[in-house]
């Protein structure tokens, strides 16, 4: 799409010289309007905040404007672009107007129009620079001419490639009187003569708002809560100002540029605009009140980064109202104060720190390094760290007054600036893998950077987890070649161990016993003991056993695995672990006994029994097992179960009754809620209880106590309900669990319950938007910690990258550094959830 204009916002108000029927001759006498001159109109004004919407045209006629060239050359359509020449293959200039056929404008006084388009000069050899000007007059194009006003100034678009049309604005402030009738012309003009000189223009647009330019905001802070004085800046003689309040209300009292705010006990963020005389506000402007500590002053310099004796004059920002500058060295000494700070490289350099003074004692540090007559950094560090299964890593070298890190991809992409970065989450494999990543440090201060970059590499290990060895546990005696298996983790050691019961001896791992499997021998006597492994690595170790028969008369044993949170009307699968090899089980018949009950009910002849919404009446299940072929195993004690299908070679496997536990927990739940985490749990019964200790991990191995709610009861066969509200609870993945405790002194642990507060459901946000000096990011919990920010532009450049310290809910993120105009985006990483905010700068 090249060509754009809007129907629905205002550039002037329009007044057609013809009269059309309906909406459609409406569109097309704009669609006409368009064609000939770029421009975005509309009949509606200009005050209103109404987004564009954007249409396209080939921009193929020119029968819609008219044309006054004034020199040798052409100005006309060329590849959808308007086009202006000078003489062909001549030194010679152009000088032309561009018009609206038929069409009047009204200019409002007061009103601040912007002119923007996109453009090029060239010519075949000399800089031959183009400009651009608007024009307008009440009579329009005569005698190949257009004579009227210039208003607005112009603009000199540079020479360039032909192809290669960079954006150019001209905004200006329409006079004190209206000006109504207008007709508008662009007039294009060479800056000097070129061989073949041309200018193309494209993408053009005129908006306009009775609004001002917003105005410059200067905050003010203080140690203690007191009332502060908040000051603006930047309106004309007949604009004032508006100050509103934290929720963007006006404050009807607080019209001038100074605003004495209220006693405040915390840090507060007002606003303020530029009111016009036409009564139309600009965008409101933040303004930081500041209770407690200042935000850390931002340090500039002019040094060089060459070898050799230099003075360096170091400058500092961020200051609001009645604060200062303090420079001291890193022992602590005054040296200056004000917002310069010259040094010496052959004899004053070193550490030193700026802070930022109010009137109390609290002061905001930043510190700065100055170099000696060399002034590149010391190379940094490399570095190497271990991740355990999943997840980000939060590298850190070690931090140097004054010094930041910048960080590159191991194929040497820039990734940002900070004293820490935060990689993306690795996935964990089978195997340990390497990632690398290369930094370089950074005198924050000077900019200078060390010569070499250094190596961080992160070792991505697998966690071993808890696993049941594979194998059969029943053999028939002097069986030999019986392989047992744990998972293979590539790195990880492995120490088998055959453990005889006493009177037994004989079995012998023959191979494997450093590796996930081995093969065991078994003696021709009768054998009963333990298999045991351990497996460790430097993320995780477990030990697991599986006890083991070897004769000719095995029974056939197993147990029921019940699900590890059996919950009253949840999802229930029950399962159950034999001694039988899986090949020789070859039929499976499930049931289940209710309460007062002596029948047993008929379930299903699956491995697995999985009910969809558990009951509360079950006292027992049982699971009737038929061996295909007994005397693979030397199974004897099997026989007829008395049911169709188990008359032989069958046997049970009960898990009747089932016995409550002191506390029978029937429900356990951890749910998002606005302030944190809601924990809701319910006991069917209690005996001797004391309570329930609530504890958190984030990840799932590691729990701390964060509260204690006590039994209601004690003991009690009726069911009880109990919660408990985390409010604390921070972005990212928390785990919780119950330990249940006894007036004995007896403990019990929950299931654990895991909840994830993340971008999508944490209330973060990022305001004001438009920004101008701060940004403020609201989070989700309220326990102090640090998070990472990260700026970048549109084009995706790093541009801010460090560590800010919460307060409260809330961090502020000092934008005095950003000066250009556009678009902005804003990561913020809160443990392990990224927020992103696109933001605007004024």
């Amino acid at each position: 799409m090249k060509h754009i204009y809007n129907p629905t916002y205002a550039a002037f108000p329009q007044r057609l010289t013809t009269k059309a029927q309906g909406t459609a001759a409406v569109s097309k006498i704009f669609m006409t309007l368009l064609i000939g001159f770029f421009l975005l109109v509309s009949g509606k004004s200009f005050g209103q905040n109404e987004d564009m919407i954007p249409y396209n045209n080939n921009f193929n006629q020119s029968s819609d404007f008219s044309t006054a060239l004034r020199s040798d050359g052409s100005l006309n359509i060329v590849n959808s672009q308007l086009r202006i020449t000078g003489g062909t293959g001549q030194n010679d200039s152009y000088e032309g107007y561009v018009m609206i056929n038929n069409r009047k404008f009204d200019i409002k006084a007061g009103y601040t129009y912007i002119v923007s388009f996109d453009a090029v000069a060239y010519d075949n050899a000399q800089a031959s620079a183009g400009v651009v000007q608007l024009f307008a007059n009440s009579t329009g194009v005569s005698n190949n001419n257009f004579i009227g006003a210039p208003f607005g100034g112009s603009v000199t678009v540079a020479k360039g490639v032909a192809t290669n049309l960079v954006r150019y604005t001209i905004q200006f402030v329409a006079p004190s009187s209206s000006v109504e009738q207008q007709f508008l012309a662009l007039k294009l003009t060479s800056a000097q003569r070129g061989n073949n000189s041309a200018l193309t223009i494209d993408n053009l647009s005129i908006t306009g708002s009775c609004a001002p330019t917003a105005p410059i905001a200067i905050g003010s802070g203080s140690c203690t809560p007191t009332s502060l004085d908040l000051k603006a800046e930047g309106a004309s003689g007949t604009e004032r100002y508006q100050w509103y309040d934290e929720n963007q209300n006006p404050i009807s009292t607080a019209i001038t540029a100074n605003y004495r705010t209220e006693h405040l006990t915390r840090s507060t963020t007002f606003y303020v605009a530029k009111v016009s005389s036409l009564g139309c506000a600009s965008q409101k402007v933040a303004v930081l009140a500041r209770i407690g500590n200042p935000i850390p002053p931002t340090v500039t310099s002019d040094a060089k980064c060459v070898n050799g004796n230099q003075t360096i004059t170091f400058t500092a920002s961020g200051a609001g109202l009645n604060e200062t500058y303090r420079w001291y060295t890193a022992a602590g000494a005054l040296v200056t104060e004000g917002a310069t700070f010259v040094r010496q490289t052959n004899k004053e350099y070193g550490d030193y720190y700026v802070v930022i003074a109010g009137s109390g004692s609290c002061q905001a540090r930043t510190d700065i390094n100055v170099p000696d007559n060399n002034p590149n950094p010391s190379n940094p560090t490399a570095m190497s760290i271990n991740q355990c299964g999943n997840g980000s890593v939060k590298i850190e070298p070690i931090v140097e007054p004054g010094m930041s890190y910048i960080w590159y991809s191991a194929a040497g992409d820039y990734l940002g600036e900070g004293t820490s970065y935060i990689t993306p989450e690795f996935i964990a494999g089978t195997a340990p893998v390497n990632y690398v990543y290369n930094i370089r440090k950074v005198n924050i201060a000077t900019r200078c950077e060390s010569n070499a970059t250094a190596q961080v590499t992160i070792t991505v290990t697998p966690i071993p987890e808890v696993s049941a060895i594979m194998g059969q546990a029943a053999v028939c005696q002097g069986t030999t070649g019986v392989t047992y298996r744990v998972p293979a983790i590539s790195g990880a050691t492995y120490s088998w161990v055959l453990t005889p019961d006493a009177g037994s001896s004989g079995a012998t791992i023959t191979a494997g016993a450093g590796t996930s499997q081995i093969t065991v021998n078994y003696p021709t006597s009768t054998y009963r003991g333990r298999i045991s492994v351990t497996v460790s690595n430097i993320c995780n170790t477990y030990t697991s056993n599986l006890s083991v028969q070897a004769s000719g008369n095995n029974t056939a044993t197993g147990n029921i695995i019940e699900p590890d949170n059996l919950e009253i009307d949840k999802l229930a699968v029950f399962k159950f672990m034999t001694n039988v090899p899986e090949a020789e089980i070859e039929a499976i018949q499930w049931f289940k006994n209710e309460t007062g009950s002596t029948s047993w009910i008929k379930g299903p002849t699956s491995r697995d029994w999985t009910i969809d919404q558990m009951p509360g009446n079950i006292d027992g299940f049982r699971v009737a097992i038929r061996v295909r072929n007994p005397s693979v195993a030397c199974f004897t004690s099997l026989g007829n179960l008395g049911i169709e299908g188990f008359e032989a070679n069958s046997f049970y496997i009960d898990d009747l009754p089932i016995t409550p536990l002191p506390v029978e927990l029937v429900s356990f739940k951890a749910q998002r809620h606005t302030k944190g985490v809601n924990l809701t749990w319910a006991t069917a019964s209690e005996l001797e209880n004391k309570g329930f200790e609530v504890q958190v991990s984030t990840n799932a191995r590691d729990f701390t106590a964060i509260g204690f709610v006590e039994s209601k009861v004690g003991t009690t066969s009726l069911r009880q309900d109990y919660n408990f509200l985390d409010t604390k609870a921070v972005s990212g993945t928390r785990y919780y669990r119950l330990k249940q405790v006894d007036f004995d002194g007896t403990t019990s642990f929950s299931p654990i319950r895991a909840v994830t507060l993340n971008a999508e459901n944490a209330t973060a946000s990022a305001y004001p938007n438009p920004f101008d000096d701060a940004v403020v990011v609201t989070l989700n919990g309220t326990e102090a910690r640090n998070v990472q920010v990260v700026l970048v532009d549109a084009m995706g450049k790093v541009l801010q990258q460090r560590t800010e310290e919460t307060s409260g809910n809330s961090i502020t993120v000092d934008m005095r550094g950003i000066t250009t105009k556009g678009m902005y985006v804003l990561y913020v990483l809160d443990n392990n959830t990224k927020h992103t905010f696109k933001l605007m700068k004024r």
